[in-house]
């Protein structure tokens, strides 16, 4: 059995990297992987994730955040990599500030130490530069979620990406999840899934929905994520005083939202910058109308339903006037069908591509001698 320590970049939490890891995780087969997971702290996850991880005998560590105490994360790193007799060491991030578990783990003697970007920017542009040469020295396999993301942290070196895969069955549309959710079908719903946070440029969409209020558009407008920066505050106030309170519902972080998607009629992705966004997949097997800012790369707007815009001021009536030209009556279970369809075909299958994973994992180590 392959033993695998999954070091994520944040806490363990329902969240859009966690989710994907935990869709991935929960189709593995067992008797030939094992995978523990390594963060910087537990924050409410969904409790079927922590039920499955103890029937298979996986742990979660949680240890202070290496920005805090460097030296100490990489002692206390160390010390679970040993006891662990791991074969693979697998963490994600956004820079080469991932030298530090790549250096841990080359420390403990683990042979596959896998960087996994998965963003296309970071907070610490300097010292990611500074650290590069010592990431590249230490790390010796690079996954990334996508082309814009790899490029951004391996430059011209070569890497693999590992696509987002989804659960077709979980996002396909599902009529009458309007009543059940009570959302008003009358109206035209919009919603978006992802933390409030500078990345997804709720800001910029709070001028989208108050033009959109001055055309006396019946509307209303939902937001599904976490307030982790406390950026809530700022957006409501934004909203009391342009008198668009009430066209917008905070809804926090659910553990259904393929159910919001299925009761709603436009999914909007405004974000400043991604990798690669796995809820643009999610909601494109959806079969939903999406607008996402020209900042996402294209090759996640896969399907004939997904619409780009600019994000400066000058693009705002380009929003509001692509959000009231799309047809809520569109035959939503039939676009749903078709997307699902294509996106197979193009590698987003949750099942196949655990597989091709579960079998990457087990060829490195029978290749290890290789590295």
């Amino acid at each position: 059995m392959v033993k695998i320590l999954i070091v994520l970049m944040g806490e363990f939490k329902t969240d859009g990297i966690t989710n994907n890891t935990m869709n991935y995780y929960l189709n593995y087969n067992k008797n030939k992987i094992h995978i523990d997971f390594l963060c910087k702290g537990i924050d409410s996850p969904k409790q079927e994730w922590l039920d499955m991880l103890k029937n298979n005998g996986s742990k979660v560590y949680a240890i202070p955040y290496r920005n805090q105490r460097t030296f100490k994360y990489i002692k206390e790193m160390r010390k679970i990599i040993r006891e662990g007799q791991y074969d693979i060491v697998h963490a994600m991030g956004s820079s080469s500030l991932l030298v530090v578990e790549m250096y841990a783990a080359y420390k403990e003697n683990i042979k596959i130490r896998i960087s996994h970007s998965r963003n296309s920017t970071c907070k610490h542009r300097i010292l990611n530069k500074i650290l590069k040469p010592y990431f590249f020295k230490y790390t010796n396999v690079r996954f990334a979620c996508g082309e814009v993301a790899g490029k951004w942290l391996y430059g011209d070196k070569q890497f693999t990406i590992i696509r987002n895969g989804n659960d077709t069955n979980k996002f396909e549309y599902r009529n009458g999840q309007d009543k059940i959710l009570k959302i008003d079908n009358s109206k035209l719903n919009i919603v978006s899934v992802g933390s409030i946070n500078k990345q997804k440029n709720y800001e910029y969409f709070m001028k989208v929905i108050s033009e959109l209020s001055k055309r006396k558009i019946n509307f209303k407008y939902y937001i599904l994520g976490r307030n982790p920066q406390g950026l809530q505050e700022r957006l409501i106030n934004y909203l009391k005083n342009n008198d668009i309170l009430d066209k917008v519902e905070f809804i926090g972080s659910v553990d259904n939202p393929q159910d919001y998607l299925s009761a709603s009629d436009i999914f909007v992705l405004p974000s400043l910058y991604e990798g690669f966004p796995n809820v643009l997949i999610e909601a494109q097997m959806n079969g939903i109308s999406c607008i996402v800012s020209n900042t996402i790369t294209d090759q996640a707007c896969i399907c004939d339903n997904v619409y780009r815009l600019g994000i400066t001021d000058n693009d705002i009536l380009k929003w509001v006037d692509t959000i009231l030209c799309i047809d809520k009556n569109v035959d939503r279970g039939f676009q749903s069908k078709k997307n699902i369809k294509v996106l197979r075909e193009k590698g987003y299958d949750i099942v196949e591509n655990a597989k091709w994973l579960e079998n990457k994992y087990i060829e490195l180590v029978n290749s290890m001698d290789k590295l």
